[in-house]
């Protein structure tokens, strides 16, 4: 096929009733050479392609043409989802009502090709946040999981499970996805032969557990030991087993989750992961964060105290680098204040003389002690509600009016 400029490609997109078949060429060209070219896909933009694409697929007598021909569909769905790693483009399909149109697609044409490429150009668009909001609202979560409860193509449910990880932005959107069992269909890929495919299901995964709610928790807790062996295995791609390390570090934070964590081997990945990344304070905070919240159930804290986590806690509380994360491994260590070991431990290593330091300093620096006490009660309230020990597992019908639970009263 012989190049053609943008110009007569764009005049084919508006000539596409009158030469379907120049139309298919037009959008093969668009689709290889000028979209796909550095600034090619803003360029196709302001020179109305994107406008003439669009009317592709919401003008109805224009759609009817496009329609005819599958290929040609496939091709313009492409070609719409390359455009939309451009951030203008993103925002004019939102304008001109392209979301409900790929929507519609992705709702009433089963072929797995037009799937595929409905979900990637949705995932693309999912980028922007007014338009995640937008294709929540108009129900292609729902059919997303549908889809990858039924398609055996890999292609297909590889762009699902990205379109459905990156409309997880918001705290409210991966409960309504959870809630829709958007996680239930990734556990049996875990175990996929295909490893692009294991890579996309974990990584789904671990961004939709992040918060973990109750929910999430239910219906991951019957794969945490798949997650820890995924984690542990010494071929899996580094992508793979950062992902898997995440969202073990994520479902931490339920209280009911982590007896079973700790019984499935994550306190040992924890502190191995710990140790190797300490000298990297971004990356190392998330398991740190982990380990803290193991600390608050009695089993876990065994495990803690016998694997040497104490000592990696102990060290980064002396490590000026993890300032903003003392307070809360001093918090971890009051759960440890029955056993007699640790104490033992904790003594040895030079624990009550820092806390003594640290006292001084507070008290030398009052202001700025209210003021971060505040804060760190605020940040503590927030955390409670669903990661508190589940030694002490909360009674939300009965109020108690004076005192409070156990570890209320530990801390």
């Amino acid at each position: 096929m012989s190049c053609e400029t943008l110009s007569s490609c764009l005049s084919r997109l508006a000539e596409a009733a009158e030469d379907p078949v120049a139309l298919g060429r037009a959008l093969s060209e668009l689709r290889s050479r000028h979209v796909t070219r550095a600034g090619g896909a803003g360029l196709f933009r302001r020179r109305g392609g994107l406008t003439l694409l669009l009317e592709l697929l919401t003008v109805p007598a224009r759609a009817v043409y496009l329609g005819s021909s599958r290929r040609n569909l496939e091709l313009a769905l492409s070609l719409l989802a390359n455009s939309c790693t451009e951030s203008g483009s993103r925002v004019q399909v939102r304008e001109l009502g392209g979301i409900p149109a790929l929507v519609s697609i992705l709702q009433s044409v089963c072929v797995a090709s037009i799937w595929n490429r409905v979900s990637r150009a949705l995932g693309n668009l999912a980028l922007d946040p007014q338009n995640s909001v937008i294709i929540h609202d108009s129900g292609a979560v729902s059919t997303l999981v549908q889809i990858l409860q039924s398609s055996q193509d890999a292609g297909c449910l590889h762009s699902c499970l990205r379109a459905l990880r990156i409309l997880g932005d918001s705290a409210s959107h991966r409960l309504s996805i959870c809630q829709q069992g958007g996680l239930a269909p990734c556990v049996p890929m875990l175990t996929s032969p295909d490893s692009n495919l294991v890579c996309a299901a974990v990584r789904a995964v671990c961004e939709l557990s992040r918060g973990c709610s109750l929910d999430c928790a239910e219906q991951l807790s019957p794969v945490v030991p798949t997650l820890v062996a995924l984690a542990s295995g010494e071929e899996v791609k580094v992508a793979v087993r950062q992902a898997t390390l995440g969202t073990l570090c994520n479902l931490c934070n339920q209280g009911a989750l982590r007896p079973i964590l700790g019984n499935a081997g994550t306190i040992h990945l924890l502190i191995a992961e710990a140790k190797a990344l300490q000298d990297a304070p971004t990356r190392c905070l998330p398991l740190l964060r982990a380990l803290c919240l193991c600390c608050r159930e009695a089993l876990n804290r065994i495990r803690v105290r016998e694997l040497g986590g104490l000592e990696i806690l102990l060290d980064l509380l002396h490590n000026p680098q993890y300032q903003s994360f003392h307070h809360r491994i001093t918090v971890a260590f009051l759960y440890f204040c029955h056993d007699i070991a640790a104490l033992a431990l904790l003594g040895a290593g030079g624990l009550a003389t820092l806390l003594a330091e640290r006292l001084e300093e507070m008290a030398l620096t009052a202001e700025d002690r209210r003021d971060m006490q505040s804060w760190r009660m605020a940040e503590d309230g927030q955390e409670e509600r669903d990661s508190a020990s589940f030694d002490f597992p909360t009674e939300p019908t009965k109020k108690r009016e004076v005192g409070g639970t156990a570890d209320e009263s530990l801390r």
